[in-house]
């Protein structure tokens, strides 16, 4: 989204500069202007581009790990009535069927899903669902 309002925001930019350079050029190619005549002022106003969004780690979020010993196969939820690192279907789908929005997948170990997590949370892509 930053980059399509940076694109709009240099192509109206871009624009600007056209039309006074073409201005410019039309008045220059004209008749030569007595130096008594007075030349308007053009004022130009800054344009304010907004600052790029930032991704902020979300802070203490906390997400179900499956005991030590559990059996897989795994699965991670980033959005769902609750997330984190699920043992089993039926578990997981507790949380996510019927969701709108809901995001999870299989993975191969709790350890990797505890490394995807983490990863989703330092980006900002979980979210509890209600």
């Amino acid at each position: 989204m930053t980059s399509k309002i940076h694109d709009v925001v240099q192509n109206v930019l871009v624009a600007a500069v056209s039309a006074i350079s073409a201005v410019s050029t039309t008045s220059a190619s004209a008749s030569p202007i007595p130096a008594s005549t007075p030349v308007p002022a053009i004022t130009v106003s800054p344009v304010l581009v907004p600052a790029p969004l930032a991704v902020v780690p979300q802070v203490n979020v906390t997400y179900h790990v499956p005991v030590a010993d559990a059996m897989g196969p795994f699965y991670w939820v980033t959005h769902g009535r609750c997330i984190g690192i699920f043992s089993t279907w039926q578990q997981t789908s507790s949380h996510v069927t019927g969701m709108s929005r809901a995001s999870f997948s299989k993975v191969r170990s709790v350890a990797e899903g505890i490394q995807l997590m983490e990863e989703a949370i330092d980006r900002g892509e979980t979210e509890v669902l209600m």
